[in-house]
C-alpha cells in the first residue's frame, strides 16, 4: 500500500454523529476500518502525535 500524503481540508464543515448518518455515499463501516488499519500498518512509523491522535479518534469512535 502507498503512503497516503497528507492534506489539508479547507472549507471543511464538522457534522455531529447524527447529522453524518444522513450523508449519503461513502464507503461501509468496516471499508473504512481496513482503510484504517491499513494506514496504521503501513504509515504509522512516519506520523507525528497529532497525526496519531487524529488517527485514534476516528478508529476508537468508528471502529472499536
Amino acid at each position: 500500500m502507498k503512503k497516503l500524503k497528507k492534506i489539508e481540508l479547507k472549507n471543511a464543515v464538522v457534522m455531529n454523529a447524527s447529522e453524518m448518518k444522513n450523508v449519503i455515499g461513502g464507503i461501509s463501516r468496516e471499508e473504512y476500518c481496513k482503510i484504517m488499519k491499513d494506514s496504521w500498518d503501513y504509515n504509522v512509523n512516519d506520523w507525528d502525535a497529532g497525526t496519531i491522535e487524529g488517527w485514534w479518534y476516528g478508529w476508537s469512535h468508528h471502529c472499536m
